[in-house]
């Protein structure tokens, strides 16, 4: 197949979708910036291929039934902003590589069965606005230093899972922040003084945890 330009691999991918079977025919739209493939009935893993299509800008596959691992390949995607595996089977742990996607300004993972720790690799994705990895099984502190790596932080969304010690003192400081939900995890202490500084803050979840006056 002999793509040439993008609006030519839009035209390709539409007709592709109603259809489609995972093999490598996409990975030949060299020139897509855009693959929105979500809200469909696609299984199995994620094909490992997508990490080829590397003009890729955003990356759409919520509301399917993938399952496995997050295939590392994706991590090669270097010019994605937005990367949406929401509402999905995916399982094991965040790859740290992620954080090798210097240009993120969308992460979501919520709604699957991965574990283990958030790594601390994407809390030096300085572009990232939206974090959401709500309903896992995540274990794990935040940084202290979170708001200082991710100064145009949005929305963070880390409710329901296990998640535990400090909620980060410094949280005052993510002046951006307009969504912040941390709660149904295991977070201790107290609620740290500076979310009042928070004045774009438009909802606060911080419910069914373990803090105290």
């Amino acid at each position: 197949m002999n793509i040439s330009n993008y609006t030519t691999d839009q035209s390709a991918l539409l007709a592709f979708k109603a259809h489609i079977t995972f093999d490598q025919q996409l990975a030949q739209l060299h020139h897509l910036k855009l693959m929105d493939l979500s809200f469909n009935d696609f299984n199995g893993v994620i094909p490992s291929w997508f990490g080829i299509v590397t003009e890729i800008r955003y990356l759409l596959l919520a509301n399917n039934s993938f399952t496995g691992f997050i295939p590392l390949s994706l991590c090669n995607m270097s010019r994605l902003e937005s990367l949406d595996l929401g509402y999905n089977f995916l399982q094991g742990n965040i790859p740290e590589e992620i954080g090798n996607l210097r240009k993120l300004k969308l992460l979501n993972m919520g709604f699957n069965k991965l574990s283990g720790p958030i790594p601390s690799t994407i809390f030096n994705v300085s572009s990232l606005q939206f974090i959401r990895f709500s309903s896992n099984n995540l274990t794990g502190s935040l940084p202290d230093d979170l708001c200082y790596r991710l100064p145009k932080l949005e929305f963070l969304r880390l409710s329901w899972n296990e998640l535990y010690g400090q909620i980060p003192l410094t949280l005052g400081d993510c002046k951006q922040l307009q969504i912040l939900s941390l709660s149904f995890n295991k977070f201790t202490g107290s609620i740290p003084r500076g979310i009042g500084n928070l004045t774009m803050l438009k909802e606060l979840y911080i419910g069914y945890n373990n803090l105290e006056d």
